[in-house]
């Protein structure tokens, strides 16, 4: 069983307290104080807009998820902890499988570990059995040919996506929560078209 995931996440609270706690200074060479008050600013500001990218400074805000049959998850909100233990409930009677997504082993599957870590969320023992599989596996990890998962959709022929992760912070503030977890099916569908065309085509993921 192949079962299809993505995540949305937002800075944390935690994590706006370690970069704001940090030391920003301006280059050497600047001198005049109206200048060097306004680097500073502008590093905790893009540091702070970073901060949804790493699980030590960020959080799940949306977990979304889908089987080769078409079951589906898409849990979103403000609640971290009820949404990891979302996504492990609905996983409880899909024991074994592969876990499969763009980029997941370099972010997603990262991230959620270190989430359960930091909520304390004991691992569920279905989720310890399964395998994980990256789409950019298909094309070569860190190879010339790995691109962007709407690069990928468009070059497939097929729909791409409507909105940027960039955009999940503005929602999440709006409390666009729906929007949110539309947009994170959207991803979750799109992986799941890129890999039954490469299974169509006699591609093997295991």
């Amino acid at each position: 069983m192949l079962i299809y995931y993505d995540i949305e996440t937002y800075e944390s609270l935690v994590g706006k307290e370690i970069i704001m706690s940090k030391e920003f200074s301006a280059p050497s060479n600047y001198k005049d104080p109206i200048k060097i008050e306004a680097s500073v600013k502008e590093q905790a500001k893009a540091a702070l807009e970073k901060a949804a990218l790493k699980w030590t400074t960020g959080k799940i805000v949306c977990i979304c998820a889908m089987t080769d049959d078409g079951q589906k998850l898409g849990s979103c909100g403000d609640d971290e902890v009820v949404i990891i233990e979302d996504f492990y409930t609905w996983l409880s009677g899909k024991d074994g499988g592969t876990l499969v997504g763009k980029s997941n082993h370099w972010f997603d599957d990262g991230f959620l570990i270190g989430r359960h870590m930091a909520n304390n969320i004991k691992f569920p023992s279905n989720i310890s059995r399964k395998r994980s599989f990256d789409i950019d596996q298909i094309f070569g990890v860190k190879s010339s040919q790995t691109g962007s998962l709407d690069e990928y959709a468009r070059a497939l022929g097929l729909d791409g996506k409507t909105c940027s992760g960039k955009d999940v912070k503005h929602m999440f503030e709006a409390g666009r929560f729906k929007d949110i977890e539309d947009y994170c099916m959207q991803d979750v569908l799109i992986v799941k078209n890129i890999c039954n065309r490469f299974q169509e085509l006699g591609g093997w993921i295991s």
